[in-house]
């Protein structure tokens, strides 16, 4: 430790980083000004610098002294830059000042820090410490390296150019600021000149550095600068240049009204006194000027003043500071004579545009890029938004479009390319109805704000005309696609599937179904589309329901015309169901047929309000086509059902023919009435007239065979004796009801009674011989074409019953001529006539039986009779006649392979496809085995071929069903032509059986033309 004595030296440095430390947290309130950061920095580095090195002297130990050598160089290495900083701040040279640049300068000083502190380990900056006495002092002494001269010289550099920016300032600085431009050059100057003194030897003291202890010194200095002179609180040199360098008059006036100060312009422009004008009233220094004197008492204030040609903006700014209030104030005159006469030139273009903006014959619209509201509109666009002018300026813009987000991609176009032009929009009136227009828009600058100008044409009506025109082409198109599936497919099923996809084209929906109307009034719906739950679309189309129970259905059915429901919430007509809740909108259409309501077409959505008259109008040529398919679909069934019934009818009469066992005879009636007729109980009754009679030789109730005793009908008629009596066939529709009870007895067997009951007399002539019966345990089971065809039935029914009659009754006269031969021969007399009368009949019924059993076409008899008559009309008229005879290729093998249940399915598919693709003046028959003739009146030759070659590439083409396995087949067919290969049948038919040879030869599947 140093002695007492060293307190003198201990002391000032000390003292000096007291005050420094000081000064900086003093200037860290002014953090704000620019200079107050650099300069508090310095306070402390020069006060870390002071700190230590008192520090330095006072440690008695080589080590100690060392370290706090190092410390030093903390501080001492980056001062002359944060004083350069500090010093560049002050004049306003900020470049100086830059990160980048103060970074480089800081490059040397970071050397030298890190020199200091490896010290020990090198020799370039100082080495070989060791203590020394200085007089009362024990001091550090060293050996300098290099760097030291380095450190030295770059130091007093950055040094020597912080005095440089000072005194270029220090010559046109105001006079108020000159004192603190010398105070802050005196405050750096003491200690470096005595660190000057110390780094050459030339200390007092040797070895004993007076630097720091002279802080003390520049600590007063700034202080003096701090609270006398006010040194943070502006930049006076930079402010004073730009108020003198102003091309406006400025003047400084005190409480008093007195002129401070003024810049060269104010002297110029206002004609003051250089000499005399300081310091004077302002309304002696300025005499021509009484509005300024007027300003300046009111304070602050912003007023233009015409001198002459010439226009000024006066401004009045208060001076204030913290010991002073109101301590003068700051005027300001701007010349605008030029902006003020562009102003007036511009009001004048301003105007001019505006009227003529309002005469455009086109909507124009500026709106405000800043806050996006409308700043002008013509005439033509209050009209076109429906709104006056004063309505609309102010409101923001994007509540006239009808997609907001359409103005801001409108904007950000205009940004890229400059200008829009002819853009379609929608737009919304001031009543939220929207509208189309063709926007054309431009970015423009009005009043110093961006705007966007744009012009607008009306086209809604040419759009509306444009959707129209879509709609109808979509329309078209939709019933084109549905009119080529009428066209072109029988199936039922498949012509609805098209109908539903093709109305989702023209009418918006989730879901859409189609109902038809049964003959009994109930409703079902046979074809749906687009219902989200699968089995929701299963278990409408398994559902049925009458008519009654909809109200909508009913008025459909009752006025022919549409329904629309825009709401169900708030329709009371709307049926709530659970499965049928998200359906918020409907629209039915009633399918009507020659004048008759047949069905209903449904849509229904989740959207409310969705369906509109445009849609029910596009929606009726659809409900046309649904009952054009409906058409097309019954007249189908109808002939498939009469078809049917002539081939049931043609299987009765060959059992009547074929056999004469009434058991055998009777199964079979029972067997092709169930085929073609819907019955839960059956029955044939014969009658025996003499005894008044009636037995029920079968009877059949839900799958069982029953028996049923005999009854007199004049005691117990029951309802066979009602038809027996009346001769006429019977239908009741609900034998539960108590009318029907009370007109008919009913004589009823053990278990359930059944609903409905069709009874029909089976005749023989006048003769009644039974009742032919059919049973359901449904009401209203039965239609009139169903009750006919029981009619048509019961004849045939007749000729068995009484045929078996016949033949057990000839067995029985037979059998008693055995006994007696008078009685025998007599039976044989009756039977030969009862047999003549059998072949009689035989021979009607096999005149009637022309169809072939398996194919439904017609067979060879009828073939011959008809194609007689065909030739004959044709040698008459004088047309042509074409023979197709079709012969199946490798049928015996088809029938050895796969059984002649797969060849029976192959006959009958390629009859089915004959009979869709010939005309309804065509004959087609089975000849015979597989064969097959198709005879084509006043068809060419030529013709004729390519329809036999259309059959035979559509039937090879055919995959057929038989047990599970899909089959292909092929035919050979021979064609002829009357009268050139041929003058009658048999030739004609010989000529297409050779061509059919050669067809066959050639490798088969093949048409060859005979010749």
């Amino acid at each position: 430790m140093q002695t007492s004595s060293a307190a003198p030296y201990l002391l000032p440095p000390v003292l000096s980083a007291l005050i420094l430390i000081g000064l900086g947290v003093y200037a860290w309130r002014f953090r704000e000004v620019p200079t107050a950061l650099p300069f508090s920095l310095a306070m402390c580095l020069g006060a870390m610098w002071a700190l230590a090195y008192a520090l330095d002297v006072a440690a008695p130990s080589l080590a100690e002294k060392v370290f706090w050598m190092k410390v030093r160089f903390l501080a001492i290495a980056p001062l002359p830059v944060v004083w350069l900083v500090t010093a560049a701040r002050y004049t306003g040279r900020d470049r100086w000042a830059g990160r980048r640049r103060v970074a480089a300068l800081l490059l040397v000083p970071a050397v030298t820090v890190g020199l200091a502190w490896t010290a020990e380990a090198h020799t370039l900056f100082r080495y070989a410490f060791r203590l020394e006495a200085s007089g009362p002092l024990v001091m550090l002494a060293y050996a300098s390296g290099p760097w030291t001269y380095v450190h030295f010289f770059y130091s007093y550099a950055l040094q020597v150019a912080t005095f440089g920016l000072l005194a270029h300032s220090f010559s046109g600085a105001h006079p108020n600021y000159v004192r603190q431009t010398l105070l802050a050059m005196a405050a750096v100057l003491a200690p470096a000149g005595a660190d000057l003194l110390f780094f050459f030897g030339l200390s007092p003291l040797r070895g004993y550095n007076p630097a720091p202890a002279l802080f003390w010194v520049t600590g007063l200095a700034f202080a003096w600068a701090l609270f006398r002179y006010r040194l943070l609180d502006v930049v006076p040199i930079a402010r004073g240049l730009v108020v003198a360098t102003m091309a406006d008059p400025v003047l400084v006036v005190d409480a008093r009204q007195r002129l401070v100060d003024y810049n060269p312009a104010a002297r110029d422009r206002l004609g003051l006194d250089a000499a005399g004008a300081r310091g004077r009233p302002l309304a002696d220094a300025l005499p021509a000027w009484p509005e300024l004197l007027e300003h300046v008492r009111a304070g602050a204030a912003r007023a233009e003043v015409s001198r002459g040609a010439r226009t000024y903006e006066l401004s009045v700014t208060p001076i204030a500071q913290e010991e002073a209030p109101s301590a003068g104030s700051l005027v300001l005159l701007r010349d605008v004579t030029e902006r003020s006469q562009s102003e007036a030139r511009l009001r004048e273009e301003r105007e001019r545009l505006r009227q003529l903006l309002d005469l455009a014959p086109f909507p124009l619209v500026l709106t405000r890029l800043s806050d996006g509201t409308v700043q002008y509109l013509n005439q033509k666009a209050e009209a076109l938004f429906g709104l006056p002018r004063a309505q609309v300026v102010g409101r923001p813009a994007p509540d006239f479009y009808f997609n907001p987000d359409d103005r801001a991609r409108l904007i950000d176009e205009a940004r890229r390319t400059g200008f829009i032009r002819e853009q379609e929009l929608q737009l919304k009136r001031a009543d939220g109805e929207p509208f189309w227009a063709l926007v054309s828009a431009a970015l423009t600058t009005l009043d110093d704000q961006a705007v966007l100008f744009v012009g607008l044409t009306d086209i809604t009506a040419r759009r509306q005309a444009e959707q129209t025109e879509r709609q109808q082409r979509v329309l078209a198109e939709a019933l084109r696609d549905t009119a080529a599936a009428l066209a072109t497919t029988l199936d039922f099923d498949d012509v609805l599937e098209r109908l539903l996809i093709n109305i989702g084209r023209v009418a918006p929906h989730e879901a859409v179904n189609l109902a038809l109307i049964g003959e009994r009034g109930q409703v079902r719906i046979v074809q749906a589309r687009g219902y989200p739950e699968p089995d929701l679309a299963r278990a409408l189309l398994s559902t049925e329901f009458s008519l009654e129970q909809s109200a909508h259905y009913r008025r459909m059915a009752a006025t022919g015309q549409p329904v629309v429901v825009p709401d169900t919430a708030a329709d009371p007509d709307w049926a709530d169901l659970p499965a049928f809740r998200w359906v918020r909108s409907y629209a039915g259409l009633p399918i009507r047929l020659r004048g008759q309501v047949v069905g209903f077409l449904n849509l229904d959505s989740a959207t409310p309000g969705l369906f509109t008259p445009a849609h029910v109008e596009a929606l009726r040529a659809f409900a046309d086509q649904a009952a054009a398919a409906i058409d097309n679909a019954r007249l189908y069934e109808e002939t498939r059902r009469r078809a049917e019934q002539l081939a049931a009818l043609n299987r009765i009469g060959l059992a009547v023919t074929s056999g004469l066992d009434l058991d055998r005879v009777l199964r079979a009636v029972f067997e092709e009435c169930r085929h073609l007729l819907p019955l839960d109980a059956f029955y044939i009754a014969v009658y025996d007239a003499d005894a008044w009679r009636v037995e029920h030789p079968f009877l059949y109730d839900r799958g069982e065979y029953i028996s049923s005793p005999a009854r007199d009908i004049r005691r117990q008629p029951g309802l066979s004796g009602e038809v027996i009596l009346s001769r006429q066939t019977l239908y009741l529709p609900d034998m539960l009801e108590p009318e029907t009870a009370r007109q008919h007895q009913i004589v009823r067997s053990e278990g359930e009674p059944t609903r409905s009951y069709v009874g029909a007399p089976m005749l023989i002539g006048d003769q009644v011989v039974g009742v032919i019966s059919i049973q359901s345990y449904q009401p209203n089971a039965y239609t009139p074409d169903q009750i006919a065809l029981l009619e048509t039935i019961a004849p045939q029914a007749a000729i068995a019953v009484e045929n078996a009659r016949l033949y057990a009754a000839a067995q029985t006269e037979l059998a008693e001529r055995r006994q007696a031969e008078e009685s025998l021969r007599q039976a044989n007399d009756r039977l030969r006539v009862q047999l003549v009368t059998i072949e009689a009949l035989q021979a009607s019924l096999r005149e009637q039986a022309i169809r072939d059993p398996l194919t439904g076409l017609f067979n060879r008899r009828y073939f011959e009779e008809a194609f007689d008559q065909e030739l004959a009309r044709a040698e008459r008229d004088g047309h042509p006649v074409c023979l197709v005879l079709i012969d199946l290729d490798r049928f015996k093998t088809l029938n050895d392979a796969h059984g002649h249940q797969a060849g029976d399915a192959v006959l009958r598919a390629l009859a089915r496809l004959l009979q869709a693709q010939t005309r309804r003046s065509d004959i087609v028959c089975r000849y015979g085995g597989e064969e097959f003739l198709v005879a084509l009146p006043t068809m060419t030759l030529s013709t004729a071929h390519q329809r036999a070659e259309s059959w035979r590439q559509a039937f090879a083409a055919l995959e057929i069903e038989a047990d599970g396995r899909m089959l292909r087949a092929t035919f050979s067919a021979g064609l002829a032509e009357f009268p050139d290969q041929g003058p009658n049948r048999a030739a004609v038919v010989a000529a297409a059986d050779r061509a059919l040879y050669a067809a066959k030869a050639a490798g088969r599947n093949r048409v060859v033309v005979g010749e």
